[in-house]
């Protein structure tokens, strides 16, 4: 019965925040706390443009609706209460949160603010993406290369990294895509003795709980890596453009007779189900928590 409690709490959410579409996923209970939460910051802020981050029962997400908060507001929601709030009129991307203060990234810089009483202070005086904090540190890329600061925006001992994209912080390891060859490498958290993980050509990686997850650049197909192994496993089957995972869930984008549609499986690609389409759109944007997800178009997120 809270099963089904917190699936009508989250699709009477969905109805009052317009734009934003957050729906509640069936299954078996969490055993554990999900991977996709490390030292506050959502392994899936690579893939979600750090459009959502789970805040204890909460969720903290950039809105883009149109009609109850400012497009680009930072906004605080409740699934099971259906409890709404502002947090910030403007906010940014790639949000990450430590403790009780928020991390979030505008072309002007990485601003961090307290959740109560909100007044935003500039960190870091840079255009980042990708941002991720762990033990302390920001991770992040800058013009094309991995850099990273203190949480308070100082310079650390940190080699930086060229030709990077698709940054995963995962303990005490850096992995990332190089652009320029497009294989799978990892890195020390200060930056040195980068080497190659993988050598196959992909466009998109994740690493959660140890285990690897990326699109394959040829075929498209997502494939896993068992956390240990290098044994590259076949997840999802067809050409996909987008995709986001947890312990529990998978969520992928795929065309389906002519139509990006945004599906759900288990995380070895079994149960596969049709979650919606968006007509012409083919990447979805997904923020993942223990058993829901935020989705929105990524069309809706320019300008922001």
């Amino acid at each position: 019965m809270k099963k089904l409690y917190l699936i009508l709490a989250l699709l009477i959410v969905a109805a009052a925040l317009g734009g934003c579409s957050l729906l509640g996923i069936g299954g078996q209970e969490p055993e554990t706390e999900p991977s996709s939460i490390i030292n506050g910051t959502t392994t899936g802020n690579i893939i979600n443009y750090g459009f959502g981050v789970q805040y204890g029962d909460e969720l903290i997400f950039t809105y883009t609706g149109e009609g109850v908060y400012p497009v680009g507001s930072i906004v605080r929601s409740n699934p099971e209460t259906g409890q709404n709030s502002m947090v910030l009129e403007e906010g940014g991307l790639y949000m990450s949160i430590v403790g009780d203060t928020l991390y979030y990234c505008t072309p002007q810089g990485v601003y961090k603010t307290a959740l109560v009483d909100p007044r935003p202070s500039l960190v870091l005086d840079k255009n980042v993406a990708q941002l991720q904090i762990a033990n302390d540190n920001m991770f992040y890329i800058e013009d094309g290369a991995i850099d990273s600061s203190t949480i308070d925006g100082d310079p650390r001992g940190f080699s930086r990294i060229e030709n990077a994209s698709w940054l995963n912080v995962y303990e005490q390891n850096l992995y990332y895509v190089n652009t320029q060859d497009g294989y799978i490498y990892s890195a020390n958290t200060d930056g040195t003795d980068a080497k190659v993980f993988l050598e196959q050509s992909v466009s998109m990686l994740q690493i959660d709980n140890g285990n690897a997850y990326f699109i394959d650049s040829v075929t498209g197909y997502i494939h896993s890596i068992p956390s240990g192994t290098k044994e590259v496993q076949t997840v999802v089957e067809f050409a996909c453009s987008g995709f986001n995972v947890n312990s529990n869930n998978l969520y992928y984008t795929r065309n389906i007779n002519g139509i990006g549609t945004c599906c759900l499986s288990r995380p070895n690609g079994s149960d596969e189900e049709i979650l919606s389409d968006f007509g012409d759109s083919d990447w979805h944007i997904v923020s993942m928590w223990n058993d829901g997800a935020i989705i929105v178009r990524i069309e809706d997120l320019p300008g922001l």
